[in-house]
């Protein structure tokens, strides 16, 4: 398996199937070719990846090869590996993470267009992540394509109750930037916090963070909205706990690991229809969704479900539901294990 180490949802994606047991009983090793740091480091990084699968390749230790892939650098790192298995005749399965792909493919040119089409229609199997994003592939490739889910670790078999809570707790992890919607949120935020002083955000994640911590202070709103960056496996889990809703206002997305989390959590999500995001969730049922943008519809939602206890139990409840229908473990690794099979008989 080869994908990347920086921080991110696709390096949470890789650590799952790690956790769970799928990678030592497929006999599968890990491989990365990206990491946070350095230009050089990742250079080397790369450059040493390469090798150590053309290595094993050589000695014909590989059956199969699984890549994580996403866009722009991504791509075109993991079109190596695509070349090494196809000179040593291994199957080659690219899994697409890419939230921004459509953007990406249409802003190269023609030529890099053709040979984007070419490597994904020449590989073995394509994994992508819902339904709205297969359709998309099949409009440039001609390789097998099945939808496969995110999953995340269940770490809360018994998730919390929402019922009498005295304040509300919106939470948000992800990247802080225009893509996922922060600011967004803030400007949600400073309508909900001039309604109500019960409402209190929380953000966690890398990117903009000094921004979003700075537009906060000049907004107001610096008591109620949290900003603090980057955190760890402990204290994410901790906030989950801590939570009620989680948002995620993105104009982009794939299948968020993060909406997948909170589901398993049993927050309430509220998020948009961008990407395979409208697949998870229907609005009304297993959580609320708006229009990206939409600052006004996201202030109002926060300021209902302050003041409806019952339709926080009832959403929550159905997400939770949802992920152990569709987002477990169990359920997704034995899909994966299924196109393992076929591909190495």
């Amino acid at each position: 398996m080869v994908g990347t180490n920086a921080r991110g949802g696709m390096s949470s994606v890789i650590k799952a199937y790690d956790d769970v047991g799928f990678l030592a009983a497929e006999s599968a090793q890990v491989i990365f070719t990206h990491d946070d740091g350095s230009l050089l480091k990742r250079l080397w990084l790369a450059f040493s990846a390469y090798i150590h699968i053309f290595v094993l390749l050589l000695m014909r230790q590989v059956d199969l090869i699984h890549v994580h892939v996403a866009e722009r650098g991504s791509f075109f790192r993991k079109s190596v590996i695509f070349w090494l298995a196809k000179m040593a005749g291994v199957p080659v399965i690219f899994h697409m993470h890419a939230a921004e792909f459509r953007e990406f493919y249409a802003h190269c040119p023609a030529i890099v267009q053709r040979y984007i089409a070419w490597v994904l229609s020449h590989c073995s199997y394509i994994i992508v992540l819902s339904q709205s994003w297969k359709s998309y592939y099949q409009g440039i490739c001609s390789a097998p394509i099945d939808v496969i889910a995110n999953f995340v670790v269940d770490n809360f078999p018994v998730p919390q109750s929402l019922a009498d809570k005295q304040e509300m707790h919106v939470l948000f992890l992800g990247r802080m930037g225009q893509r996922k919607g922060i600011y967004d949120l803030l400007d949600a935020a400073v309508s909900v916090c001039h309604q109500r002083k019960d409402i209190h955000f929380w953000c966690a994640g890398d990117g903009e963070v000094e921004q979003v911590k700075a537009a906060a202070k000049q907004k107001g709103i610096g008591d109620n909205f949290h900003v603090l960056g980057w955190i760890n496996a402990h204290e994410r889990k901790s906030l989950l706990e801590k939570c009620h809703v989680f948002t995620l206002p993105s104009y982009n997305e794939g299948l968020p690991m993060a909406i997948i989390e909170a589901m398993s959590a049993g927050l309430v999500v509220v998020s948009t229809t961008a990407g395979g995001i409208p697949e998870m969730i229907e609005s009304g049922d297993n959580g609320l969704l708006i229009e990206a943008g939409d600052s006004a519809a996201l202030a109002s939602i926060f300021v209902q479900l302050a003041s409806d206890n019952a339709l926080c139990q009832r959403l929550a409840a159905n997400a939770r539901q949802t992920f152990e229908r569709n987002y477990s473990a169990a359920v997704v690794t034995a899909k994966v294990s299924r196109i393992y099979q076929q591909l190495t008989m």
